[in-house]
């Protein structure tokens, strides 16, 4: 028998095969949105007789949010009826409503939809006419980021009216309702407090909130910042040759959060570099603990005498923070055999004894102190081609001034006059690159544990010359040292004197001529302590040290070389 299928059940055959198809790579591939935060405010202002409500919509790190649509209702006290607009934000992310005459009272809601790079974001504010309009602000000292270290962090809560705003009794608290800290405003309008880690919450974003209760004078207000919990990351890396190996490297170390042994990472990727190149990723075990073997064949050629061996991490999650090893040098142990080289030692030493001895045949004159590997302070770097974009973010490197190493512990900061403090992290080879700025001007402050800070201003968007800067930072022991140029010049006025002669060489000399005073070997005591004592030395060691020294080389240019007695040759005797 043969069957014939009714051409309508094949066409629907068809459509459902065709459909299955077609939804499988639709389930197989979902679309994956990651959208900042926005932030909203509102308040009240007074044009005559047309009192408006002004607001503003940003990211947030601040960043102006333009062209976003508001609907903005705005609700009678009395219960007669409300009001709803639609308006768009300008260019600087601000929009205003003009209230109905003859408004004295009424609720403002005003809520943004999002779009496909920014949440939903709303806000409310209770108007009374009768009563002056606050503004309210929370500044933290590292920006929009909470570190979640053992120390407080400082939090600000800065209050404007137009009646004052002093002894407004302020509240702050967190995306989930919990009340952090309670006070008032001084007389400056800023209500301070410490938020202890354990009051902070847990590592991820989320938000602070601030409020302002009604009270006769003024209204009542309220703010939110979104904020990123931080979880600070430290890695430490020791590593040793392999017994009996030349070419292979031992390495361990662990990766520990804030709060150390007891606080371990666990089952991540650390990078291992020698000389800068990738060598190897470790993962560390369930106690935060890394550990490996390095075959080094191809570094040690292209090096020849020794290596430099660090790690770094960088983590996959946004409130985990990168972290890096100190660079470790190892030397080269070379081959266990006779080294032919070590027959020349006795010909390089008798060259240097010669030319040791030219030296000393050759007049006196005075050089200055030698160049350091980099001019000290901070350098602007190009400016881009006219009519490129302006740019918001800050971004450069840190070194020694005198070896030219990049400076991995540096701090850098920059500190707005209406953004409050933003801290910059910086990784191993010493570059730091910051989050885009809101517009404005900046300090940007550079320092360093053991060395003379930098600070220099900047504005925000720039042409390109805050893009590669470079800051070279002099170390305070160096600052010491160099200190006792100006006196080694008097004392001993020989070629190359400077950075050679130590401060007890000099002071041998200075008895020697006879120009030997009790400031000057206090001064040369101090220098040798400060410059090479296991203590760092601090700026106010160096502004004494200094001031010493101005002294010490006043009274040696007063004070006329003493004239001494011609001796009797040894032959003639």
């Amino acid at each position: 028998m043969r069957l014939h299928p009714h051409p309508r059940g094949v066409t629907l055959l068809l459509v459902c095969i065709a459909s299955s198809l077609w939804a499988v790579p639709t389930r197989a591939e979902p679309i994956l949105r990651v959208r900042a935060a926005a932030r909203m405010q509102l308040h009240v202002s007074l044009a005559g007789d047309h009192p408006r409500v002004e607001g503003s919509l940003s990211d947030d790190l601040g960043a102006a949010i333009a062209e976003g649509e508001i609907r903005v209702r705005i609700d009678a006290s009395d219960g007669t009826g409300s009001d709803t607009r639609i308006v768009r934000t300008d260019a600087a992310g601000s929009f205003e409503i003009e209230l109905p005459p003859g408004t004295q009272r009424c609720a403002v809601h005003a809520s943004y939809d999002g779009d496909e790079f920014h949440e939903r974001s709303e806000a409310v504010a209770d108007i009374d006419l009768a009563l002056a309009d606050v503004t309210l602000r929370i500044l933290l000292q590292d920006g929009p980021t909470l570190h979640l270290e053992a120390e407080p962090a400082n939090v600000e809560v800065r209050a404007d009216s137009a009646v004052g705003a002093e002894g407004l009794h302020v509240e702050l608290g967190d995306e989930l309702g919990r009340v952090l800290a309670r006070g008032a405003t001084d007389s400056h309008g800023v209500f301070r407090t410490l938020l202890t880690p354990t009051r902070a919450g847990a590592a991820g974003a989320g938000k602070l909130t601030a409020a302002s209760a009604v009270d006769a004078r003024r209204a009542a207000a309220h703010v939110e910042l979104s904020i990123l919990r931080k979880l600070d990351t430290h890695l430490d890396l020791f590593a040793r040759w392999a017994p009996g190996s030349t070419d292979v490297v031992l390495v361990h170390g662990s990766l520990l959060g804030p709060q150390g042994a007891n606080d371990t990472l666990a089952h991540k990727a650390v990078g291992v570099f020698v000389d800068g190149a990738h060598a190897a990723t470790l993962l560390t075990d369930a106690q935060g603990r890394l550990a490996g073997r390095l075959s080094l064949g191809e570094a040690l050629e292209r090096s020849g005498h020794g290596l430099a061996i660090s790690a770094r991490f960088e983590p996959d999650a946004p409130w985990l923070g990168a972290s890096a090893s100190r660079p470790l040098h190892l030397e080269w142990p070379g081959d266990t055999d006779t080294n032919p080289s070590w027959l020349a030692l006795p010909v390089v030493l008798s060259i240097a004894i010669a030319l040791w001895l030219a030296r000393r045949s050759r007049p006196a004159s005075v050089d200055a102190p030698p160049q350091r590997a980099s001019l000290p302070g901070v350098q602007a770097g190009p400016p881009q081609k006219r009519g490129s974009p302006r740019l918001s973010v800050v971004m450069g490197q840190v070194r020694d001034a005198t070896s030219g190493l990049p400076l991995t512990a540096a701090e850098v900061t920059l500190i707005a006059a209406n953004s409050g403090l933003f801290r910059v992290e910086i990784d191993g080879d010493g570059v730091f690159r910051s989050t885009p700025l809101p517009p404005g001007e900046y300090a940007l402050e550079i320092s360093a544990a053991g060395y003379a800070g930098e600070r220099t201003s900047l504005s925000i968007p720039h042409t390109g010359e805050a893009s590669s800067l470079r800051v070279a930072l002099v170390s305070l022991r160096v600052l010491a040292l160099d200190a006792l140029d100006p006196i080694v010049a008097r004392v001993l006025p020989t070629r190359g004197a400077a950075r050679v002669a130590t401060a007890r060489e000099t002071l041998g000399h200075a008895r020697r001529r006879h120009l030997e005073t009790p400031a000057l070997e206090q001064l040369a005591l101090r220098i040798e302590h400060t410059a090479f004592a296991q203590d760092t030395p601090t700026p106010d060691d160096i502004v004494a040290i200094s001031a010493q020294a101005a002294s010490v080389t006043a009274a040696l240019d007063s004070t006329p070389e003493p004239a001494v007695p011609p001796t009797t040759p040894r032959w003639e005797r």
